[in-house]
């Protein structure tokens, strides 16, 4: 680089400014400085950090995943927004068609998550008759249960009579569920479970989005 410059001294100005574009386009981040004829060019680096606890920022200088905020007991980020769960125990849930507010038990999360990934474990029982065995369960980001965010659905085809109460099929979805409160759910049900119907046997939260 020094050549560069030896060779343009004295061509003039014009050839003073193609030194500094040439300099300019061999170092990825420089700063130019002209002091009494003499050109200084000093590498920099930029420092991109808009972490603040209160809006879940992050910093970029990070080498591996990382937030602002510390996870809640019992979990461990993954991901820059995602805190995972690090032992899972299932929740006993009721079936319910009112706006119910569930409270997630064992675990606490924080007032700064704002989505839950839980599993729900769901079961069709039989009624003794031939026919369909369903249930529908909706989630709401308020606790009056206005407009639904997610819906989740179970249906199972009692397709020759079978003893009342017999579990008929068996299935778990996960869903990305908005938290109505602090460390809780709202959700109403088509129906109240039991034989005849699909219900909601337990739920477990993997984990949450701050």
């Amino acid at each position: 680089m020094r050549k560069i410059f030896e060779r343009l001294i004295g061509i003039g100005d014009c050839a003073m400014h193609l030194a500094i574009i040439i300099v300019v386009s061999l170092l990825p981040i420089v700063s130019v400085m002209i002091l009494g004829g003499a050109v200084f060019v000093t590498p920099s680096t930029i420092v991109h950090d808009h972490s603040t606890a209160g809006q879940g920022g992050i910093n970029l200088n990070c080498a591996a995943p990382c937030s602002s905020r510390v996870c809640a007991t019992g979990f461990t980020r993954l991901s820059l927004n995602f805190c995972l769960r690090n032992n899972l125990n299932a929740q006993a849930w009721t079936n319910t068609i009112a706006c119910t507010q569930t409270s997630f038990t064992g675990i606490a999360l924080p007032a700064s998550a704002t989505m839950a990934m839980v599993r729900f474990d769901w079961v069709s029982l039989s009624n003794n008759v031939v026919g369909t065995r369903s249930n529908t369960l909706l989630t709401y980001t308020t606790n009056g249960c206005i407009n639904p965010s997610t819906s989740g659905v179970f249906v199972t085809q009692e397709q020759i009579a079978v003893t009342a109460g017999t579990q008929l099929t068996r299935q778990g979805d996960t869903v990305l569920v908005p938290l109505c409160a602090t460390n809780s759910i709202c959700t109403t049900q088509a129906n109240g479970g039991g034989n005849g119907n699909s219900s909601v046997l337990n739920i477990q939260v993997l984990g949450y989005y701050d």
